[in-house]
């Protein structure tokens, strides 16, 4: 399979996947609601063509001679047209039925550790009932469920702030263990499937080595300043009363309020163990978006 179209390939996780996809030979073309801001990909081996997840002739369009398929893009803090029981249900599903009438063999979809058809989060809900029917469109798949990227929630949400300012905001109490994983090993994954067809037809799941809490990465955070930094806290008490306040005019943030209050409540940890005796690979700790 060397031809491989990346549904949410400008994402923290696609561009590195079409990195890594270009990288190793592959021929990719990188589906864009706006095509311009796909700018930053390398130009070899790239192509990318505009669509959209709820627009199915773009989608049967861009499948054509694909021999597979990777779905990155979620629509989370989305809203109205682009709410995510639209784009995570609806625009799957049309992404799916559009592959196998292209007649595309091999499908590869991201999910989310927990998926779970009675899941508090609606969001955990959608990706189980996306995977049901993946498996049962008759298309060769591999499902990926991951922790929560590294790079956003470490590096974006809590880095960016601390190294600029000295301070940063967190949701909750923030001492409750979380596991995060690189988009690089996520894209090693996907990669090491696309090339192990023995492996088709399962579902995996990965996270990073550590399951750490927020308040501890701060303290690395300020271990790598060699000051303290300020920390402040949105109690869980005022995010369950925005969460419902807000939900009527943007249910994205109502969602990701829900989410961390109750993550805060609960630990996520994981073990990667298990699929580290299966799938030969090296997966990242915290420190590799924390730095020394």
């Amino acid at each position: 399979m060397k031809k491989v179209l990346v549904i949410g390939g400008t994402g923290t996780l696609g561009k590195v996947l079409v990195g890594q996809l270009a990288s190793k030979g592959y021929i990719v073309r990188v589906l864009a609601r706006k095509p311009q801001k796909a700018a930053f990909l390398p130009q070899d081996g790239i192509e990318v063509v505009p669509g959209d997840l709820l627009d199915k002739g773009s989608l049967l369009e861009a499948c054509q001679g694909m021999e597979g398929v990777v779905s990155a893009a979620h629509s989370m803090l989305g809203r109205g047209r682009y709410a995510s029981e639209q784009v995570d249900v609806a625009g799957q599903k049309a992404l799916i039925d559009a592959a196998r009438e292209a007649g595309v063999p091999y499908f590869v979809f991201l999910s989310v550790v927990g998926a779970a058809p009675d899941h508090k989060v609606d969001f955990w809900r959608s990706k189980w009932q996306i995977e049901q029917y993946l498996i049962q469109s008759g298309l060769a798949y591999n499902i990926i469920r991951a922790t929560a990227f590294m790079e956003v929630h470490i590096r974006e949400m809590l880095g960016k702030s601390i190294l600029k300012n000295g301070k940063v905001m967190i949701f909750g109490k923030g001492d409750k263990a979380t596991n995060f994983v690189s988009v690089k090993d996520v894209a090693r994954l996907i990669l090491h499937c696309f090339e192990h067809p023995e492996h088709h037809n399962r579902i995996f799941e990965i996270g990073g080595r550590d399951n750490i809490s927020r308040l501890d990465i701060i303290n690395r955070y300020s271990q790598k300043l060699g000051k303290p930094v300020l920390a402040t806290h949105m109690p869980n008490g005022v995010l369950r009363v925005l969460s419902k306040v807000i939900r009527p005019f943007h249910p994205g943030i109502s969602r990701v309020m829900f989410i961390a209050d109750l993550f805060d409540q609960e630990e996520q940890c994981f073990e990667v163990e298990p699929l580290l005796r299966e799938v030969e690979m090296e997966v990242c700790g915290v420190e590799e978006v924390i730095g020394g």
